[in-house]
């Protein structure tokens, strides 16, 4: 009798325990479905802080785009004309504001195109895009004295096609500024079976190894202590390789001072389409 009596207070016990873990899981679930709720209403309102902010980026880039070319047209236009020395002096200074209001104008654009969140990929042929591109900064290569190559390419990938257009500007703006004679080379090669590598090359000062690591990093200039507005702001290959990183690209230079830079960009390939081999000279 006292067996069965134990065996009865023991069942009831259990029972009694059973309940009091069933009612604490259950405390727990609703405690954890109001954080996960707390942390869903936050993560919502940080992704729409993200996006008003990619978006104050991107107007902000597109309404400085208009006055910024106007700004630039008549600055092209007094640099035609008859001026003396003073006044070329204060058009070439205006003219390298201007040239940094662009990078500026530009960076906002692009970081908010990369803020707004998965970038939307599509087809892209880059024979076009190179082509653009190169077109940006013919006037600057022209002026100095620089001719830009473009070998022709057939090559097709898949990926955001304004952030690609932006790194690769970037890139060849770059060579451009800090190549004082000869020629900026810009073509795809494939880089082994599944992917195809953009090329910038130019014949410019070249980057000394100790600075390599540290040209992609927000505001690092090479030879530029004084802020020189002319040289930029440090800010372009910081910018590409933030794109580059989301659109899940590689940004690589290949340089040494006096021999020349080589920046690519590698890319998934598309298509097995053969390269063309001939240079056209676009400027």
């Amino acid at each position: 009798m006292h067996a069965e009596r134990r065996c009865v207070d023991k069942a009831k016990a259990a029972e009694a325990k059973a309940l009091r873990l069933h009612h604490e899981l259950q405390v727990h679930r609703i405690e954890l479905e109001l954080q996960n709720e707390e942390l869903k209403r936050a993560k919502e309102a940080v992704d729409a802080a993200r996006r008003d902010r990619a978006q104050i980026y991107r107007a902000l880039g597109h309404d400085l785009a208009q006055p910024l070319l106007a700004q630039r047209l008549f600055l092209d236009a007094l640099c035609d004309s008859p001026l003396n020395a003073e006044q070329r002096q204060l058009v070439a200074r205006l003219t390298s504001c201007a040239k940094a209001l662009d990078e500026i104008s530009s960076a906002l654009t692009a970081l908010g195109a990369q803020r707004l969140g998965e970038p939307a990929a599509q087809t892209v042929a880059l024979g076009p895009l190179l082509e653009d591109a190169v077109d940006n900064h013919l006037t600057t290569a022209t002026r100095k004295g620089l001719r830009i190559h473009l070998v022709p390419t057939e090559a097709m990938v898949k990926t955001e096609p304004f952030q690609l257009g932006w790194i690769v500007r970037n890139l060849i703006g770059n060579a451009v500024r800090y190549t004082d004679s000869g020629s900026v080379l810009v073509g795809v090669r494939r880089a082994g079976n599944a992917a195809w590598r953009i090329e910038v090359r130019d014949s410019g000062i070249g980057i000394d190894a100790q600075h390599v690591a540290k040209i992609f990093d927000e505001f690092y200039q090479v030879g530029n202590a004084e802020r020189n507005p002319d040289n930029g702001f440090g800010i372009g290959l910081a910018v590409a390789k933030r794109l580059a990183d989301s659109l899940g690209l590689r940004l690589d230079v290949r340089t040494a001072p006096g021999r020349g830079s080589v920046f690519s960009v590698t890319i998934p390939r598309l298509s097995r389409r053969p390269l063309a081999t001939k240079l056209v000279c676009v400027a």
